[in-house]
């Protein structure tokens, strides 16, 4: 049909007329430049394959030394090198066992006064913890290398010596007053560190009775005697599972309580040379045990189970239910002792 003249157009018309006819050049300039382009891909590859297609394709150079084959740390089914459980870096050997003891620290133990088993703790009226009770540089000291895991201060009366177990099964004593003489290297500032346990050392005990027997146990189910009058260490039991606490009968310094890995309370009589009891009291590790200063047959333990729990050893069973108490915790309990006069338990979580 027939466009009518430009004359008969309306404005409107008009310009509708004259976009279709720009529109038309701007899409016919845009195919133009689409057909060159992609002449000009065409034109490339064809140059390109005409170039290598007469020719051998290289083959990548390879190392002469030996093929190192590389695989995940899961497929090996080992841990990432950044977590916890990653092996650490080899570090120097470890020192080797001490079995011997210092002969003047011996002697200085040896000579003092002991605490009498029965010697009330009397408090002074005018004792002001606030002021008496203060920490100074001069009475800071490191015993031990690493984290210290049990603390026991030896019954003495004359003389202050401290005791000290570490995470590496080190056991370093302080001569907090002085008294004892250095011997070239051992004991210099008072201190004197052994290494008798293969593992982490939580616990420490002596009887006032007896303080020349210093009995501690390791997580490697160790429990070693220090036997000052002898000056050796000896390990006196070991048993399958990690021993996390550690304490005397009051009555008698030959009974050591201790507590496993596996919730059991065991009697271990050293005359006999073996554990003479077994009850099962827990349903996780004993992290601690202590005997009530006045009714010498009750002691409280505390657990990972989240439970602490107080005992009477004349009724004593087979069976945790046996038990007089059971105080329920909401995490685990990491202690539980009897204050001075036996009224109060105080746990820490």
């Amino acid at each position: 049909m027939a466009s009518p003249p430009d004359g008969d157009l309306t404005e409107y018309e008009r310009l509708r007329a004259e976009n279709i006819r720009r529109n038309d050049v701007i899409l016919a300039s845009l195919r133009r430049k689409a057909d060159e382009l992609s002449a000009a891909i065409k034109s490339s590859s064809s140059a390109k394959r005409g170039r290598t297609s007469g020719q051998p394709r290289k083959k990548p150079t390879t190392p002469t030394g030996p093929a190192v084959l590389r695989r995940s740390l899961r497929l090996s089914q080992l841990p990432p090198s950044h977590s916890p459980d990653a092996e650490p870096i080899p570090g120097p050997p470890p020192k080797p066992r001490s079995t011997s003891f210092s002969s003047s620290l011996a002697s200085s133990i040896l000579d003092a006064v002991s605490l009498s088993p029965g010697a009330a703790k009397v408090r002074a009226d005018d004792f002001d913890a606030g002021k008496e009770l203060v920490l100074t540089p001069a009475n800071v000291r490191r015993v031990v290398p690493d984290r210290i895991l049990g603390v026991r201060v030896l019954p003495l009366v004359d003389r202050t010596v401290v005791v000290a177990g570490n995470k590496l099964g080190n056991i370093g004593f302080w001569d907090a007053d002085g008294m004892v003489e250095d011997e070239g290297d051992d004991g210099a500032d008072g201190l004197f560190e052994y290494l008798p346990h293969r593992g982490p050392v939580p616990a420490i005990v002596a009887h006032p009775g007896v303080p020349h027997k210093i009995y501690s146990c390791s997580y490697e189910g160790e429990i070693c005697l220090m036997d000052l009058e002898k000056e050796n260490f000896n390990m006196i039991h070991l048993c399958d599972y990690p021993v996390y606490s550690l304490c005397q009968a009051p009555d008698n310094a030959s009974c050591l309580y201790f507590g496993d890995g596996n919730g059991e309370l065991k009697l271990f009589d050293e005359r006999m040379g073996k554990v003479s009891a077994t009850w099962d009291s827990h349903d996780n590790s004993i992290n601690s045990i202590d005997f009530h200063p006045e009714k010498k047959h009750m002691l409280a333990t505390s657990s990972t189970d989240r439970t602490a729990r107080i005992w009477d050893l004349r009724r004593l069973k087979k069976k945790k239910d046996d038990c007089l108490k059971v105080l329920k915790h909401s995490r685990s309990v990491q202690s539980a002792y009897f204050s001075p006069s036996g009224h109060m338990l105080a746990t820490t979580r």
